[in-house]
């Protein structure tokens, strides 16, 4: 699978679980009491803190806080949307 492949498959995945997040935390905003909706948010969570803390080494930083680099600043790293990187 070439770079930009991988690349634009992770992001996909990454917005996918965003998705369920959102969805599930209306659901939750409703039925706070719900142990099975919250099990599910929890586990959903960790699955993308952990994808979007892969692709950031990878790649570039989705959030500023794993902009963390020893060497340089790696915020401004990712290419923009017109630039046509993958």
């Amino acid at each position: 699978m070439s770079r930009c492949s991988e690349e634009i498959r992770m992001l996909n995945d990454i917005g996918i679980l965003d998705f369920v997040l959102t969805e599930l935390t209306l659901f939750l905003d409703t039925h706070p009491q719900e142990q099975a909706a919250m099990e599910q948010f929890n586990h959903y969570a960790r699955i993308r803190d952990n994808m979007t803390r892969d692709f950031s080494k990878m790649y570039y930083p989705l959030t500023k806080d794993l902009a963390q680099s020893t060497t340089e600043w790696r915020w401004g790293g990712a290419p923009l949307p017109w630039e046509g990187d993958c």
